[in-house]
């Protein structure tokens, strides 16, 4: 939640699930997390062996807010000038 947070974005971290091997096996665990940190979606869990599949819809209007309520004054302009 941080991450989406602090780069004001839409966080989509997939993760593997199944015995991908006899020694390596994966639990899974994606999310979908919007810009304010908000879990809109997520698969898995505690020992998840199935496939499954997490949908949300991606609101960009959400994002223009979202880093136009966060403030830049401490932002550093003498190590990252204006673009």
């Amino acid at each position: 939640m941080a991450r989406a947070i602090e780069s004001q974005s839409w966080i989509i971290a997939a993760a593997q699930v199944g015995a991908h091997n006899a020694k390596r096996t994966s639990w899974g665990h994606s999310v979908i997390i919007s810009p304010w940190g908000e879990i809109k979606a997520e698969c898995g869990g505690e020992q998840q062996e199935e496939p499954d599949l997490a949908t949300a819809e991606i609101d960009l209007e959400m994002v223009r807010e979202v880093r136009g309520r966060i403030p830049w004054d401490h932002r550093r302009t003498d190590v990252y000038p204006e673009v």
